[in-house]
């Protein structure tokens, strides 16, 4: 049986639709009605969380729950590969408290991301991270099962990778325009309360 289909995104200009199973991502070419190839991503990029094409519909953009940002060019399937060298990138999201769940190509450019997860935005600068050249990977932290991630901290105006914490639920963010993005949130308290009461309750310990 074949995995189920997870996401489905078109691109603005009518030529491409992307289609992500739990295992696998495929791009459907529309204007030839054909099926167009498998994005290659590895084993070790994990499953794509959100997907956004560039408004050119030339690029597509995808994050993945092990915290990676990849780009392909729709028309040869190929990886932006300066993007894969940049190791501090990767490390970045790894601060968003959960996988990033949405991605949005700023209105007239394919250089401006807004990424966004249940507790932060972050604006991705491709064109900064190009310019700036591969940054050395240096050593990556250890997993530990059960201890929870630092504080998220906001970065200053200006870093090619800018993470910005919010207060409350993060339900979706995406730009609108240029120079405007719209932000949805939910308060923690709401959401606390709409959660089921327990089947079951018991404090060790006393």
């Amino acid at each position: 049986m074949r995995p189920p289909f997870s996401q489905l995104l078109a691109s603005a200009c009518g030529r491409w639709l992307l289609a992500t199973t739990p295992t696998s991502t495929h791009l459907v070419d529309l204007a030839a009605a054909a099926y167009h190839g498998r994005v290659p991503l590895t084993p070790a990029d994990g499953p794509v969380t959100a997907a956004a094409f560039a408004p050119d519909g030339a690029t597509l953009a995808l994050a993945t729950t092990e915290h990676k940002l990849a780009l392909f060019d729709c028309a040869t399937l190929a990886p932006a590969v300066w993007l894969r060298q940049r190791a501090d990138v990767a490390l970045k999201l790894g601060t968003l408290p959960g996988f990033v769940t949405g991605i949005s190509f700023r209105p007239g450019s394919c250089d401006d991301l807004l990424l966004h997860s249940h507790g932060a935005t972050c604006h991705v600068s491709l064109g900064a991270l190009r310019d700036s050249g591969a940054a050395a990977p240096g050593e990556r932290k250890k997993r530990h099962r059960g201890r929870h991630k630092p504080a998220v901290v906001g970065d200053a105006r200006g870093a090619a990778v800018r993470v910005m914490p919010q207060h409350g639920v993060c339900l979706g963010a995406a730009f609108v325009s240029a120079s405007a993005a719209v932000l949805v949130e939910a308060d923690w308290a709401g959401v606390l309360q709409q959660l089921p009461p327990p089947m079951a309750l018991r404090v060790y310990g006393q």
